[in-house]
């Protein structure tokens, strides 16, 4: 027991002096009141993207958000909003096998029904290439993906509503974009 304690007691000892040791580079704030980001990802070209939502000054409801900086400066290097007159929220980000960006998420402005799964393909410098609406006429939403190993496909994570209760919800789709 008293090996244990003396583990422990290392353990945060070596956890309070790493974190004595860690100062800011850089900090930066965006947007108002209801804006945050999900997810953030190292984009292999000296930038960071960061996704999440923009609820002030919107193009009409809450629109995805998608903020590339400088990793180094923290600068922005751009920063764009997609979406709708409704709606729109983008979760999460993953890097496809050709250096394109993948971005989940859910949309109430396109689809088939109020709220679908949303998924949107960007370039390096946030420009939109495609974009697709996936689910049924309840509330569905897309909030991971994760790239195969392999390059083939992708697996979405999120919830399914087709007029009930609701389900956990994982989706393979083929990744054909070049």
């Amino acid at each position: 027991m008293n090996k244990l304690f003396a583990l422990l007691g290392g353990i945060l000892l070596s956890l309070s002096s790493i974190a004595q040791d860690i100062k800011p580079v850089w900090s930066k704030t965006f947007g108002g009141g209801g804006d945050l980001f999900q997810r953030v990802i190292e984009a292999g070209n000296g930038s960071v993207i960061a996704v999440g939502e923009r609820s002030a000054q919107t193009l009409g409801g809450k629109d995805g958000l998608v903020v590339i900086l400088n990793y180094s400066t923290g600068a922005v290097v751009k920063e764009v909003r997609f979406g709708g007159v409704k709606d729109d929220v983008i979760y999460d980000i993953a890097t496809t096998p050709q250096g394109f960006f993948l971005l989940a998420g859910y949309t109430e402005s396109i689809g088939k029904g109020g709220h679908d799964g949303w998924l949107l393909l960007i370039d390096e410098k946030g420009r939109k290439i495609d974009e697709k609406s996936i689910g049924g006429v309840g509330k569905d939403e897309l909030r991971q993906i994760e790239i195969l190993p392999d390059g083939s496909a992708m697996v979405l994570a999120g919830f399914k509503n087709d007029q009930k209760d609701g389900d956990a919800w994982l989706l393979k789709l083929s990744l054909k974009y070049e």
